[in-house]
């Protein structure tokens, strides 16, 4: 069986890819990696792109908090919160949106830079 990834997007924060092989979806999002069959990845997308966004960012609830946005999981101890950005860039790559010629800035640079 041919386990080779097809890359759907990608983005600073991560990317989806789809195996042919295993018929799976594959999240890797900052420091977590998703796996989901085709249904389980129809049910995130639904889920994700349900997620109000604007009440979160204006909840009193979470006011004091750098990331506001949660994403609940099944397990019932666990769960996944985003800060603006990080969420807006997870629901491009759920929904297979990309910009082909965006350029990095260098903010999208994650390492120290030094000029000489």
């Amino acid at each position: 069986m041919n386990h080779e990834l097809q890359l759907i997007t990608k983005n600073q924060f991560g990317e989806l890819n789809y195996c042919n092989g295993c018929d799976c979806y594959s999240l890797v999002f900052s420091n977590f990696i998703f796996k989901f069959t085709v249904d389980e990845f129809e049910t995130f997308q639904n889920y994700i792109n349900d997620i109000p966004m604007s009440f979160w960012n204006n909840s009193e609830m979470m006011k004091n908090k750098k990331r506001r946005i949660p994403i609940h999981t099944k397990q019932k101890n666990l769960t996944l919160v985003f800060n603006g950005e990080e969420f807006t860039k997870l629901k491009a790559l759920v929904n297979g949106v990309t910009k082909k010629d965006e350029f990095l800035s260098l903010l999208d640079i994650d390492y120290p830079l030094h000029l000489n």
